[in-house]
């Protein structure tokens, strides 16, 4: 799985997320699960990666994201079988709030300063919740979740990726 961070604080906006892949018993490193969507709305996502890419794909074609987050139900415009998207999970940073969008794909705004999913969300939370930041509540995650792994990267509203010397990454999904 992974671990994903969305941070909604006046001192940080973004979504910050670990880069490894595991699937048929093999791991992968520097995996990118984050993405801008438009200008001020960044998403990053864990489970099924053509999941979260096909999702990010419906936000960037929306005609109005206002619209598919106080509204809207991604499932009508998904062209795969719903029994595809089990285990996925995406936090969106839209409109100077956080949303869930989980295996049912229904966007819900969460009240929280922050959140985490994933397999070391867990984790993470309690780091979060101790006043760890997103960077550190992501090596600690690392530190206990075997199924998460450092490099970390963080996306802020910007859209720009970014690893933890603050270099850019590259967008592309």
């Amino acid at each position: 799985m992974t671990t994903i961070i969305a941070m909604n604080t006046p001192d940080d906006q973004a979504i910050y997320a670990d880069s490894l892949a595991d699937g048929a018993g093999i791991a992968t490193r520097g995996t990118l699960k984050l993405v801008g969507i438009a200008p001020q709305c960044v998403m990053g996502w864990c489970g099924l990666r053509y999941v979260g890419i096909v999702a990010a794909k419906i936000l960037q074609k929306a005609d109005s994201l206002e619209d598919v987050f106080t509204q809207g139900c991604f499932l009508d415009r998904l062209s795969f079988p719903p029994d595809d998207v089990k285990d996925f999970s995406a936090l969106v940073l839209f409109q100077e709030k956080i949303w869930l969008v989980h295996e049912e794909l229904v966007p819900m705004e969460l009240q929280q300063p922050f959140t985490a999913r994933g397999s070391g969300a867990h984790f993470a939370m309690g780091a979060l919740a101790a006043g760890a930041s997103a960077w550190h509540a992501l090596v600690i995650a690392c530190e206990y979740d075997i199924s998460t792994g450092a490099p970390f990267f963080r996306i802020g509203l910007d859209g720009v990726i970014r690893d933890e010397k603050g270099e850019r990454q590259d967008a592309s999904p």
